[in-house]
């Protein structure tokens, strides 16, 4: 069934795209392209998240969290309630309860960029990764600081002020550390001198070869 979202489009610009050309079209802006001749084309989207569908997914995160908040801890009781007349009316002393007690979720911006950062890292469903069965550390930390190290094809890696987010997992690494994980972020890869830098630093190279273990991390090519 042919896609046509605008029942009237009259095109203002266009474009004759050339093999390895790529045409970047903004949001709102409405395209209609053709194929001239025998050829393969590739249409690539980003969709922006809806608002009520984040607010869906940090909810469910913030459930998570209710373990570490004592005001939610228990179970709901009616010790002290009347014996009900008519089974099926809610007790409105239930619902008085359960309100007092949700007023405890309360979250701050801090608390909003963790959830980003672990939500919008979170790999497709389908991605697998190429674990690695054995590789012992001190061999793993030779080959490291000798070819460096990137981050795999289908890894996403994010930061803010304080943490550090790998395909979903959440960290909050020493301040020495985190210059070195915004640049892996940022670049996809620490060189070889990068790695020998910081080498010595407290639980890198254990982290590094965990992550390279789970297949979210590979060493750098063998140049």
């Amino acid at each position: 069934m042919p896609l046509k979202i605008l029942a009237d489009f009259s095109a203002e610009q266009e474009w004759v795209l050339e093999p390895g050309d790529m045409l970047y079209l903004p949001p709102q802006y409405a395209h209609d392209g053709i194929a001239e001749g025998e050829c393969m084309t590739c249409s690539i989207g980003f969709r922006a998240p809806a608002y009520r569908e984040l607010a869906g997914h940090f909810l469910a995160w913030l459930s998570e969290t209710v373990e570490d908040n004592e005001e939610l801890g228990g179970r709901y009781a009616d010790a002290g309630e009347r014996a009900a007349t008519r089974p099926a009316q809610l007790p409105a002393g239930m619902a008085k309860a359960v309100a007092e007690r949700l007023k405890a979720l309360q979250w701050n911006s801090q608390m909003v960029s963790e959830f980003l950062g672990s939500h919008l890292s979170e790999p497709k469903p389908g991605v697998e990764f190429a674990e690695i069965a054995d590789m012992p550390l001190r061999r793993y930390a030779t080959l490291a600081t000798r070819h460096g190290v990137v981050l795999a094809p289908a890894s996403i890696a994010l930061y803010d002020r304080s943490n550090f987010f790998l395909n979903g997992q959440a960290y909050e690494p020493p301040a020495e550390l985190m210059p070195w994980l915004k640049q892996l972020a940022d670049n996809r890869q620490l060189s070889a001198h990068d790695v020998a830098a910081c080498a010595e630093l407290p639980d890198l190279m254990e982290t590094f070869h965990h992550w390279t273990l789970e297949g979210w991390l590979q060493l750098g090519p063998r140049l």
